[in-house]
């Protein structure tokens, strides 16, 4: 690995036209794949995002053992991309994750050119399938009731406690999954009725505030469950930390015993719950940007989609100015 490292990590001396065929075939994409991941790290990207990368790459790979294709960078076309985009769709992927592979396929590529070890990236040029045009839906109010009454039956008084935070916490705060399975007792202040997120998407830090329900419920789990010991807030039953997958199966199993439709409960509609009524409490763009820890406001504008004109009308009547000339 060391040796892979001192090939990789910065441009090779041997890179010239004339090498980079050779070198590249004699470190293997794998050794490659690793020199990239190397960069990553060096550049402070979240593990949650490295993996992505590391993911896309192995992906294709994948693909390309299964259909005969190159998995030697300087011998994989467009074609070959065209190819592995168009199995990605044929297993079913949307087309937003297409685009995702894409992405960090290219950035991959590109960083082997930077590097003196690709002379084109095959990625360019190439067109992704247009994302889908529909809009993801959000909790509504009614239905994280819904949730917190199956918590109630719970017949664990331990995990009742915990699952309840759980779904105020998500509800409250608008946190990602990854937030809130990295939380510490530390980073809760309950005295400000504030979380500091400190390992949010591109590692930036952000406070977020919670209500006083919320707080009665972190002081009982705290208090009866989980004990004052440093460490991840949110715990397993055996006292590990919670990952997201067990995240995930946990919502998704307490949506099975609703009388939803649509069974399916992620962690990311609690966010878009959060992002929608706090913009129909009157909340600006800007602020719910802020709060969510969104780089651009492009995608806090995805969220509003959900909004309604009644929406608009009723915000409008708050800041009516003739009513403020009385």
């Amino acid at each position: 690995m060391a040796d892979t490292a001192r090939h990789i990590i910065g441009r090779h001396p041997l890179a010239g036209a004339g090498h980079i065929i050779s070198i590249s075939q004699k470190i293997g994409i794998e050794g490659l794949l690793e020199g990239f991941l190397y960069n990553l790290e060096a550049e402070g990207k979240s593990e949650t995002t490295i993996g992505s990368y590391a993911h896309a790459v192995r992906r294709y790979v994948k693909v390309a053992s299964a259909h005969a294709l190159p998995t030697e960078p300087s011998e994989i076309t467009k074609d070959h991309i065209r190819i592995f985009l168009a199995q990605l769709r044929q297993d079913g992927l949307a087309a937003v994750s297409c685009r995702d592979y894409m992405v960090s396929l290219g950035l991959f590529f590109k960083w082997l050119m930077g590097e003196g070890l690709l002379a084109q990236n095959p990625c360019d040029g190439i067109k992704t399938p247009r994302p889908d045009r529909k809009t993801k839906k959000g909790l509504t109010i009614d239905q994280v009731r819904d949730l917190i009454k199956v918590v109630d039956r719970e017949p664990d008084n331990a995990k009742a406690l915990r699952d309840m935070l759980i779904i105020y916490l998500l509800s409250d705060c608008g946190i990602r999954a990854s937030e809130l399975c990295d939380l510490e007792l530390a980073d809760v202040d309950v005295n400000r009725l504030e979380i500091n997120i400190r390992q949010g998407k591109g590692r930036k830090q952000r406070r977020v505030a919670f209500g006083t329900r919320t707080r009665t419920v972190l002081w009982s789990y705290v208090k009866l469950v989980r004990g004052e010991r440093p460490g991840s807030l949110i715990q397993g039953m055996r006292g590990q930390p919670l990952c997201r997958t067990s995240l995930a199966h946990l919502l998704n199993k307490l949506a099975q015993a609703t009388d939803w439709p649509d069974k399916h409960c992620g962690p990311h509609k609690f966010r878009r719950l959060f992002a929608v009524e706090s913009l129909r409490g009157g909340l600006d763009p800007f602020r719910v940007q802020l709060l969510l820890g969104h780089e651009k406001l492009d995608m806090t504008r995805l969220y509003a989609a959900e909004l309604s004109l009644d929406d608009a009308i009723e915000a409008q009547r708050k800041v009516s100015i003739s009513d403020r000339l009385k």
